[in-house]
């Protein structure tokens, strides 16, 4: 056999096996939202399904993500040939400058597991985007593909949130009812007032990221259904299939057989006796269902930020695409009118604290950043220091800026402010160059909607944490990779040899770098949510289901610092213990552990001065006490505490 049928049955199987790997990527693409909506960048707050149900069923923690991502991008560099000097390649490029950006951000964190989370998750997201360079470029048909994974995705999500708005919250409600009598445990404020005012948050953790992941989606899934007869009909199936789901419950012995055959028949009649010399008027009445489902869902996110970068996306939109100049301002004009009336109805009922409190968080943030130019706070620090820094008095302190570059200028310095500005910079300006170019790209449907959504999210980012969480990052990286410019020259010839293995070795440290980092903080994590899971309060209804004993917890405890020893929270998790079960002692022990692995972190040492003043150390107390409302000066209990132990020490 010559090598040159040698290199083609190479090329071959090279092909067969870059187009599975596009598969594996649209199957990830599809359950980004579902499995990956949690935010990154909260260590105390953990979560790792119990069985394979629920594996299949709920969210997976978001250190998942990055692991993924770093096998796809080997896989990737095996799989694939020939690196080619596109947008694409630039996309990836900056994005894995970020990723290296963010390293800064460990110089001055005081508490070093914000920053393996951070690191952790900005190079998950460079692999899965050098993964989808390197794979688009190999197989470009494949595009479709993954086109069809965001919109059925976020169709499947505005299905989960109907579900939720119908039924999700009383039934929610019933529980937590439950769980507080059951635990003694009173259910936090912010999630007793997100059920109560039935704001839609899945298949998310918030609100606000279903809203980020719907303004970026919904263009592009009503101009795919409108083009795609393939797409047309996965919707007609996935919307029947989710309906019948949501009424089966609820439906009588009669209703539900009615309801089954009804189900079938729109199956079939979509799979084999699908009309197509009525296919326009079919597709425009799925486009109009689907719109109304997904903006209505948007609306009961009650993401006014949402709601206004949508507005100003439609009108950015049309203001740069070559329209009629008449037809741009009437179109500007009329959209930045009904985007006022929606903001005016969505806030209906509710204060602008919320949003103004924003502005503190900018402040704050550009106060840091001016402070620490070079290296930032480190990640993290935003948190732990705008308590003490902030003009708006109240026990708020976010764990992030809720803007991405001020995310980075705060927490990594002027590198990290560069380019964060560059991510979101680089496709608004590809997009706007592109725009303004009539013979290049004519009005490409698909394009204009990615357009549109990017824009929207982007703007959205600047008010929010999109960044922050894996399955609405990901999948806006995916948008505009998946741009494609009608009428343009081929692709650019491929690199040198030499160039591209530079380029894919190059990758491939990225990627084990980050398989590293991110797999030792996924199997850390699993033993601290099993630490923590011992340590929470057994339910009084059920006290043989959760009795762990203080030997338990302490070998538990052990095998936790062992996979972490740089993190306080296995020895706050065994302080909350020790101190629930009076064992003072031992809970000053744990949490003077917790407080030199965390020295910024107010909570610790609130706990500490609660230990040492029932063990009757009232001057190691008030010093404790002190620090803790040095760090949260205004938090009443810290207050409350501080003051009454400086008058009896003053009598």
């Amino acid at each position: 056999m010559s090598s040159d049928e040698n290199n083609n049955i190479q090329n071959g199987l090279k092909h067969k096996l870059a187009g599975f790997l596009c598969v594996i990527s649209a199957i990830l693409v599809f359950i980004l939202p579902f499995k990956f909506g949690g935010i990154v960048g909260i260590p105390e707050v953990l979560y790792f399904p119990e069985d394979i149900y629920q594996w299949a069923i709920f969210a997976w923690p978001p250190v998942m993500f990055p692991v993924m991502a770093a096998i796809l991008l080997m896989l990737s560099i095996f799989a694939t040939s020939g690196t080619r000097f596109n947008f694409k390649f630039v996309l990836a490029l900056i994005w894995v400058l970020l990723a290296i950006t963010s390293l800064i951000g460990f110089i001055n964190a005081s508490t070093k597991d914000f920053p393996i989370q951070e690191v952790s998750h900005f190079f998950g997201i460079a692999c899965f985007c050098m993964s989808i360079y390197f794979l688009l470029e190999c197989r470009p048909d494949m595009r479709n593909l993954l086109l069809n994974a965001v919109v059925l995705s976020v169709v499947v999500a505005a299905f989960m949130g109907l579900q939720q708005l119908l039924w999700g919250f009383k039934e929610t409600m019933d529980y937590v009812y439950r769980q507080e009598l059951e635990s003694g445990l009173k259910t936090p404020q912010q999630l007793q007032l997100r059920l109560v005012q039935t704001r839609v948050y899945t298949p998310f953790t918030l609100c606000n990221s279903l809203a980020a992941h719907l303004v970026l989606t919904i263009p592009l899934c009503i101009a795919l259904i409108w083009q795609s007869r393939l797409t047309l009909k996965s919707v007609i199936i996935i919307s029947a299939t989710f309906l019948f789901l949501l009424l089966y419950g609820y439906c009588t012995p009669a209703a539900y057989i009615i309801l089954s055959i009804l189900w079938a028949a729109v199956i079939m009649f979509t799979l084999f006796r699908f009309p197509l010399e009525h296919i326009k008027s079919i597709s425009m009445a799925v486009c109009i269902l689907c719109a109304l489902l997904m903006f209505s869902i948007l609306y009961f996110t009650g993401s006014r930020a949402a709601v206004l970068s949508f507005g100003l996306a439609i009108a950015v939109t049309a203001a740069i695409f070559p329209f009629n100049m008449k037809i741009r301002i009437i179109s500007v004009v009329s959209v930045l009118a009904a985007t006022a009336v929606g903001f005016y109805f969505i806030n209906a009922g509710r204060h602008l604290g919320s949003m103004a409190v924003r502005f503190d968080y900018f402040e704050v943030a550009a106060k840091l950043f001016s402070w620490n130019v070079f290296f930032g706070t480190g990640w993290g620090d935003f948190f732990h220091q705008y308590p003490a820094l902030k003009m708006r008095p109240g026990p708020e302190a976010p764990h992030s800026t809720h803007n991405f570059i001020l995310d980075f200028a705060s927490q990594t310095g002027a590198a990290g402010m560069i380019v964060s500005a560059a991510c979101i910079i680089f496709p608004l300006i590809l997009i706007l160059m592109a725009a303004r170019r009539k013979d290049k790209m004519p009005f490409y449907l698909m394009n204009i909607a990615i357009i549109l959504g990017w824009t929207a999210w982007a703007l959205h980012s600047l008010a929010d944490i999109n960044c922050q969480v894996p399955g609405t990052v990901a999948t806006a990286i995916l948008m505009i990779a998946l741009l494609k410019f009608n009428g343009e020259k081929k692709s650019p010839p491929p690199a040198s040899a030499a160039v591209d293995r530079i380029t894919r070795a190059a990758a491939c440290l990225i990627a084990i770098f980050t398989l590293w980092i991110s797999g030792s903080r996924l199997n850390a994590e699993y033993y601290q949510w099993e630490l923590t899971t011992r340590c929470e309060p057994t339910p009084v209804s059920q006290p043989s289901t959760r009795s762990a004993t203080p030997e338990q917890i302490e070998a538990a405890l052990q095998v936790a610092i062992a996979k972490m020893p740089y993190s306080p929270f296995p020895w706050a998790s065994a302080g909350n213990y020790a101190q629930s079960h009076k064992r003072w002692a031992s809970a000053e022990l744990f949490f003077q552990n917790a407080v030199g692995l965390s020295p910024e972190r107010s909570s610790f040492y609130h706990r500490l001065f609660v230990s040492q003043m029932m063990l009757g150390k009232k001057k190691e107390a008030a010093e404790n006490i002190r620090k803790a409302y040095e760090l949260f000066p205004s938090n009443e209990e810290y207050k409350y505490a501080y003051e009454q132990l400086s008058k009896e020490s003053g009598k």
